[in-house]
C-alpha cells in the first residue's frame, strides 16, 4: 500500500526515539533508587568500600536525571554522562567484586538490557566494548594482576565472559523482536490514519456533491417554474415517471407506475392525439436521443395544445439513466396560427381579384415556403397556381435571370428580418412565353406568433 501526502510506505524504526529526555531521566532515577537501596544494604552489612561506590553512583544518577529533565531534547549530555557512569561502575565491580564477588553478577544486566535501553546499535556497541574490557581483566595476565577481589575462582573467570555474551545475544534478539513489532504497529497506525483521512475526504466530497446537487435541482426547479414549463422525468427501464411541478393542473399523481400506460388510462390526452403521443414514447423506448411532439392535453379542465420534448440522459458509461421531459403550453401560438391561416385565406380570396401580381412567402425552419400566389403573378410567371404552390427554397431564384440572382439573395436576406422593406427590379422568366420579363417589385416582412417571417 502506498502512502500519500509524503508518508513513506515503509516505516523505519530509528533508535534515537529512546533517547528522549523523559526516558533517559526515568532510567537514571531507576538506577538512583536501586543504588540507593544497595547503599542501605551495604550500611547494614558494613561493606564500607562498596558503600562508597553505590552511594556515589546513587548521587550521580539523581544529578544526571535532573540534567536530563532540564536539557533540550536534541542534546544527549545526560546520555553521555550515564554511559560514563556505567563504565566507571562496571570497572569498579570487575576490580573489587563487591561482596565475595557477587556484585560482578550485576554486570550481566548491561548486555541483557543495553539494546533495549540504548537501542540495538548503541546498546550492542557499548556492551561489546565493555566485553573487551571484561576479557582484558579476566583473560590477560596484566588484567588479572589489577583485580583486587580474591573471591573469583578460575572457573568463574573462564565462564563469566561466555555468559556475558549469551545475555547480550538474548537481549539483542528480544530487542529485534520488539523493534519489528513496533514497526508493524507504527505502520498499522499510519495506514489507519491514512484510511481515516481518505474516508473523511470521501465523505466530505459526497456531502459537497449532495449539496451542489440540491442547489442545482433547486435552481432548475426555479428556472422551470419561472419559464412556465412543466417538467417530469421518465424512467423507461422501470416504467415509471416523476412529475416535479404543476401536476395538480393535470390531476395526475407525483409518481406514476406502469408509465406511460397509466397516463393513457387517465384520459388526459385528447383521443385524436393519443397515437401521436404513443409514437413519441415508442421512439424514446427505441433509444432516440431527442423526440418532439405536439398534442392536446386536458389542462385545468380544458384541452390545450402542449409541445413535448423528450431528451435522453446518459451516464459516463453511455447507459441510459432517464429521460428528461418538458411540456410547454403552445395554445396561444396555435390560436394565433389558426387566426393567421384564416387571415391568409381571406387575403387570398381578396387578392384573386387584384390586377397587381402578389405573392406571400414564409421563412420557416424547413426553408422558404410560398403561401399565396394570386392569378396575376401566376400569369406574369407563366405558371399555374398549382405549380406556384409547389415552389419553395431556391425555386424563386431559379426562375430569375442569372444576373439578378445576387440582388434577389440580398432582398431575401433583408426580408428575413421582421419589419424589413425592399423596393427592387429584376427579370423573371415567363415559362409560357419562354422569355425573361422585367418586374418592379416591393416587399415587406411581417413577424408571426411562432417566430417565423
Amino acid at each position: 500500500m502506498k502512502y500519500q501526502d509524503g508518508v513513506k510506505s515503509k516505516t523505519k524504526v530509528t533508535e534515537d526515539f529512546r533517547y528522549r529526555k523523559k526516558e533517559i531521566a526515568a532510567l537514571l532515577f531507576a538506577f538512583g533508587i536501586i543504588s540507593g537501596g544497595m547503599s542501605i544494604l551495604n550500611v547494614m552489612t558494613r561493606q564500607d568500600s562498596l558503600l562508597w561506590a553505590t552511594s556515589v553512583f546513587c548521587m550521580c544518577s539523581f544529578i544526571f536525571g535532573f540534567i536530563a529533565i532540564k536539557e533540550s531534547p536534541e542534546k544527549n549530555k545526560a546520555l553521555v554522562l550515564l554511559l560514563i557512569e556505567i563504565f566507571i561502575l562496571f570497572t569498579y565491580f570487575i576490580i573489587y567484586g563487591g561482596t565475595q564477588g557477587f556484585s560482578t553478577i550485576w554486570l550481566l544486566l548491561l548486555p541483557a538490557c543495553g539494546p533495549f535501553a540504548f537501542g540495538r546499535k548503541l546498546g550492542s556497541a557499548y556492551a561489546l566494548a565493555l566485553f573487551v574490557e571484561l576479557a582484558f581483566f579476566f583473560y590477560t595476565p596484566i588484567g588479572l594482576s589489577l583485580i583486587e577481589c580474591r573471591d573469583y575462582t578460575a572457573a568463574f573467570l573462564l565462564r563469566f565472559p561466555v555468559v556475558y555474551i549469551a545475555f547480550w545475544a538474548i537481549g539483542y534478539f528480544l530487542e529485534t523482536v520488539r523493534e519489528q513489532t513496533h514497526e508493524l504497529l507504527t505502520r498499522a497506525r499510519r495506514e489507519q490514519h491514512i484510511l481515516l483521512e481518505q474516508n473523511n475526504t470521501y465523505l466530505r466530497q459526497v456531502l459537497e456533491s449532495k449539496r451542489q446537487l440540491e442547489e442545482v435541482q433547486n435552481s432548475m426547479e426555479a428556472a422551470i417554474s419561472s419559464a412556465d414549463i412543466i417538467y417530469f422525468e421518465y424512467y423507461p427501464e422501470q416504467h415509471m415517471s416523476l412529475q416535479f411541478n404543476r401536476r395538480e393542473s393535470f390531476s395526475a399523481p407525483h409518481e406514476m407506475q406502469n408509465y406511460p400506460q397509466s397516463w393513457y388510462e387517465l384520459e388526459i390526452t385528447h383521443p385524436e392525439d393519443v397515437p401521436v403521443l404513443k409514437e413519441a414514447f415508442a421512439k424514446v423506448d427505441r433509444g432516440e436521443k431527442c423526440v418532439t411532439c405536439e398534442t392536446r392535453t386536458l389542462f385545468e379542465g380544458n384541452y390545450s395544445w402542449f409541445r413535448y420534448v423528450f431528451t435522453t440522459i446518459y451516464d459516463s458509461e453511455g447507459s441510459r439513466v432517464k429521460v428528461a421531459c418538458t411540456a410547454t403550453d403552445i395554445q396561444y401560438q396555435k390560436d394565433e396560427q389558426l387566426a393567421l391561416e384564416q387571415q391568409m385565406t381571406t387575403l387570398a380570396s381578396v387578392l384573386d381579384n387584384v390586377a397587381v401580381g402578389v405573392y406571400v412567402f414564409e421563412f420557416t425552419a424547413e426553408g422558404l415556403k410560398l403561401r399565396i400566389a394570386n392569378p396575376a403573378i401566376c400569369e406574369m410567371m407563366g405558371i399555374s397556381r398549382e405549380f406556384a404552390e409547389r415552389i419553395k427554397d431556391d425555386g424563386v431564384l431559379q426562375m430569375a435571370h442569372p444576373e439578378d440572382i445576387p440582388t434577389l439573395r440580398q432582398v431575401m436576406s433583408t426580408l428575413r428580418q421582421p419589419g424589413g422593406s425592399v423596393d427592387y427590379e429584376y427579370r423573371m422568366f415567363n415559362r409560357a412565353k419562354d422569355q425573361y420579363i422585367w418586374l418592379s417589385a416591393k416587399g415587406r416582412s411581417v413577424g408571426q406568433p411562432e417566430g417565423n417571417v
